[in-house]
Formats: C-alpha cells, sequence, structure tokens
C-alpha cells in the first residue's frame, strides 16, 4: 500500500442492515470498524436499522454513531426484514459530510451508501461478505430467478471503487458469481483480548455457573444466527446421535434467528433437553467469553459463511472449532493442527466430536494451535482498513 499522509481524519459511514443487538458476523464487523476508527479520531457513523430493541441496545451501551433507520422482521428472513427510512434519519444522514461511504451489504443499505457516493462524489468501497445468491434462492425457490437477481446485484459491486472480501475463498465465489473487477482480502479481526491466568480462571467459574454444567461434563457450543443456512441440522442430528451412544456431553446455542422455535422443538421431540440448551441472544460480551472459556469444541458445519469472526474470538480462549469438509471457512485449517474438519454427514460428524471428546491432548494442541494461527484483533484488522482508506480518498481527490 502507498504511504499517504496520516493526520487526516476522515469522516466514513459503514452500511449495513445489520447491527448488534443482532447475532450476526457482518453487524459486528461493522461495530468494530466504527469503533476503532473513532478511537483514532475519525468522525465513523453505523448507518444501520433496527427495532425499538436497536435503539434501546445503543442507550445501554452508550453508543452515540449509529444512524438507525426502521426495519419490520418479515417472515423467511427474520430477524431482518423491511427497510424504511424515516424523517429524522434521512435529515440526520443528509449532514454528515462523508469522505467514503462502505457498503457492507449489496442489498437496502448498499443501494444507499451507493447513492451517497455518486451524488457527492465520494469513494464506495464495498465488502462481499456472504453468499447471497444462497439468500436468494432460499427465498425464491427458483435457481434461473436467483442467478437472475444475482446478475443484477453485481451491479453494485461493480459501481463501487474498491471490492473487498474477507478471505481467498469468498473472493473465489464471488468471481463465480461472475464478478470481473479486482478484489481485495481484508481479513476481519476480534474484540476479545487474549485473557491473562487470573482472568481466564475467574472466567471458567463464571462459564460453569452459566451453563449450569457439572465441572466434569465436557460442553460443546456455537454462537451465531439460529438457521438453516448455517448447517445446524448436522449438529442437531449428531447430537442426537450422541445421546444415543450415551456420550456425555452439554451442549450450549447462543444467538436467535427464522429457524430457532423449528431446532427447539427437534430437540424436545428427541427428548434432548436435559443435554441441549439454548440461551437465546446475549449481549453481554463478559458471559460469551466466560462460555468459550468452558468449552470443549466449538460446532461450525457452516458452508455458507465466507468468513467467522468466532474463529477468531473462539481462539483467543484456545477453543477449536469442527467445520465440515468444503466449507470456506475451512480453507484456513489443518486437521488437528488448529481445528477439525469432518464429512458433512451425522455420522463423520458426531464420530469426530466424539473423537475429540475422548482425545483431550489434541483438543488442546489445535486449541494452542487455532490460538497461535487464527487470533487476530480489530486493532490490527484496523490498522489496514485505515491506510486503504486514506489511500482510496487521497486517490480519489486528486
Amino acid at each position: 500500500m502507498e504511504q499517504q499522509n496520516d493526520k487526516r481524519m476522515l469522516t466514513v459511514g459503514e452500511f449495513c442492515e445489520s447491527f448488534p443487538p443482532l447475532m450476526d458476523g457482518v453487524g459486528n464487523v461493522i461495530k468494530n470498524y466504527t469503533e476503532q476508527l473513532r478511537e483514532r479520531g475519525h468522525a465513523a457513523y453505523a448507518v444501520t436499522a433496527g427495532t425499538k430493541e436497536g435503539l434501546a441496545y445503543d442507550i445501554e451501551h452508550g453508543i452515540k454513531y449509529t444512524l438507525r433507520c426502521n426495519m419490520y422482521p418479515l417472515p423467511g428472513i427474520k430477524p431482518y426484514g423491511l427497510v424504511v427510512k424515516n424523517p429524522r434519519f434521512k435529515h440526520e444522514l443528509s449532514h454528515i459530510p462523508f469522505d467514503l461511504a462502505h457498503a457492507h451489504s449489496p442489498f437496502f443499505h448498499g443501494k444507499m451508501a451507493t447513492n451517497i457516493a455518486k451524488k457527492r462524489n465520494i469513494p464506495l468501497v464495498s465488502t462481499f461478505h456472504t453468499q447471497f445468491k444462497a439468500d436468494i434462492l432460499g427465498v425464491v425457490k427458483s435457481e434461473r430467478i436467483a442467478s437472475a437477481i444475482t446478475s443484477l446485484i453485481l451491479k453494485h459491486y461493480e459501481a463501487a471503487d474498491q471490492v473487498w472480501t474477507p478471505s481467498e475463498w469468498s473472493k473465489k465465489r464471488l468471481y463465480e458469481y461472475g464478478f470481473r473487477k479486482e478484489v481485495i482480502v481484508v481479513e476481519n479481526g476480534c474484540d476479545m483480548e487474549l485473557p491473562s491466568p487470573s482472568t481466564l480462571a475467574s472466567y471458567h467459574e463464571s462459564g460453569r455457573h452459566l451453563a449450569g454444567v457439572p465441572k466434569n461434563t465436557p460442553i460443546l457450543i456455537y454462537v451465531g444466527q439460529h438457521k438453516d443456512e448455517k448447517n445446524l441440522q448436522l449438529t442437531l442430528d449428531s447430537l442426537r446421535m450422541l445421546a444415543a451412544r450415551k456420550v456425555d456431553y452439554k451442549m450450549i446455542f447462543v444467538g436467535t434467528g427464522a429457524d430457532k422455535d423449528r431446532y427447539e422443538a427437534y430437540v424436545k421431540q428427541h427428548n434432548l433437553q436435559k443435554s441441549i440448551v439454548f440461551l437465546g441472544r446475549i449481549t453481554d460480551r463478559e458471559q460469551i467469553k466466560a462460555l468459550y472459556s468452558v468449552s470443549s469444541l466449538f460446532l461450525f458445519p457452516s458452508k455458507y459463511d465466507t468468513s467467522a469472526l468466532v474463529m477468531r474470538e473462539a481462539a483467543a480462549f484456545n477453543l477449536p472449532l469442527l467445520y465440515v469438509q468444503g466449507s470456506c471457512t475451512s480453507e484456513s485449517i489443518s486437521h488437528g493442527v488448529n481445528g477439525f474438519i469432518a464429512e458433512d454427514n451425522p455420522q463423520a460428524y458426531s464420530g469426530m466430536i466424539e473423537w475429540v471428546l475422548t482425545h483431550k491432548e489434541a483438543q488442546q494442541a489445535a486449541g494452542n494451535g487455532c490460538r497461535t494461527s487464527l487470533y487476530r484483533h480489530w486493532r490490527d484488522a484496523v490498522d489496514e482498513v485505515e491506510q486503504r482508506y486514506r489511500e482510496l480518498v487521497d486517490r480519489h481527490s486528486r
């Protein structure tokens, strides 16, 4: 990257429909981009959406950098939905002198960022975070229609001055969709510090209490959206097999999503309530850290995600993930070195869970490996983001 004047402070908008309290990786990206940039003196804003719950979250956490339009959840894509710009939102947005707009979604907020960049003649960055064609296909149920809509959405990325993506695999996927311009890989980070031994001991105590689990019972965990795109039915089927084999475990699901009720019904139907619990949405990051600290394995069978923030969060606590073969997130994993990989079927996945739980040295070795190779704090990630923003603004103003 070019060396630029590092003294100039920028006014930046991070645009996306999702933002905490939604437990969504992309929302956490823009939250941490915005907060890290503001700590460095930049005027950064998260331009997002939300319900009354979102506004309450901002007040509770002292967040004053969000601009939220209204969002009304819709069946099938809940907690996401119809986005409506209210008068206050329009007024506030029109009075911010952005130097750069960064779209983290190709949909409503992506179009908003594109229009602002064009109208104000400022640079536009767009990040390809998720496999949006899969989202579209899940709604329209037609490959032909999904492909046609994908072609239209690609115009959003073609309009950007720079296109970013968080991994090499997702870069390849965007090219498979038909994109032809340059794509820059800018990896994500996490907001969790590496804990000291004393801090870790404190987390252990609170984590066991929060999970309600005896000391000798192994804890499995999943944190994130509860929807079929995350391949969570594989997790449930695998856990059912473990229960049938009398394997001792406690599975903790953290989060919410469109299919959560159905997953809970499955657990009840198969009498798995003693082994599997759904804690719902947890916005207290200290509680998440506590649960990570006492878990033996993070079950992550998703083939949908292009990058997983939870992978880096868990790494801070020496907690390896169990992936499935062929997933984007498994591309950076060496089996047994910094994580575990199983075939995408309940027999193989449950077998690998049981193997890890009965081979503690292997679990610890993979935990150490993921901490060494996967952990990255947002400070380091935003060092790169800040420099790229400055270069783009300087180049655009020449």
